[in-house]
């Protein structure tokens, strides 16, 4: 009976120690996942500024104003650093895997670009005309980042052409209605804007589901 009654007190009080410390480890959780929102967040914001600045990028272009290709020189730089650092919460590679396959990747895309504008420089073409390749190189590179390394890039990169195919007359968006946004802007951008508006919602949802590197 003694022996019985040790037993149970002895049990009776090692409950509350167990309990007192299994409350601590728990603790971390909340942290972590207010850091993954956080990096969410902060992935959401970026691929929302890369669609907006697109599409200044092709009203600007199609302004004819001689900085338009200059801003898009500037935007390319742009894009490859939130590719660099948002494709790195999507990798399944080791750091250093993916730092050289991302730097390979845009550095090569950098390299072709300015060896296209060298050659577009000697052939006297006004702003819309040479803007318009080193799009589709800018946008054939995301589509390829996508593919390899974030699959995010690759819905910009299919804006990116699509908007260019538009710019040129190469789609035809009449089937589309924009009228009751046209006393603002006009068919063409009404529709480049609606593309990057659907563009960055797909990319929210693909963010959102898609997993993300174990931290």
């Amino acid at each position: 009976m003694t022996e019985s009654s040790d037993t149970s007190t002895n049990t009776a009080a090692v409950q509350p120690d167990g309990a007192s410390f299994s409350k601590p480890a728990s603790a971390p959780a909340e942290p972590k996942r207010q850091g993954g929102l956080h990096g969410r967040l902060w992935e959401l914001l970026a691929f929302g500024l890369l669609y907006a600045l697109a599409v200044v990028g092709f009203l600007y272009l199609a302004s004819g104003s001689a900085a338009g290709l200059d801003y898009w020189k500037l935007l390319v730089g742009i894009i490859a650093v939130v590719a660099l650092f948002a494709g790195w919460s999507r990798s399944r590679r080791g750091f250093f895997g993916y730092l050289v396959a991302t730097l390979l990747h845009w550095g090569a895309s950098i390299l072709v670009l300015y060896l296209l504008l060298l050659q577009l420089g000697h052939l006297n073409l006004d702003v819309q005309t040479s803007g318009l390749p080193l799009i589709y190189v800018v946008g054939l590179a995301c589509v390829l980042a996508g593919l390899h390394l974030d699959f995010r890039m690759l819905i910009l990169g299919a804006y990116l052409i699509g908007g260019t195919l538009l710019m040129g007359g190469l789609i035809d968006t009449s089937a589309i209605d924009t009228q009751a946004v046209e006393a603002y802007v006009s068919h063409r951008d009404a529709v480049l804007i609606g593309a990057a508006i659907a563009g960055f919602v797909l990319t929210f949802f693909v963010g959102l589901f898609s997993p993300k590197r174990a931290s």
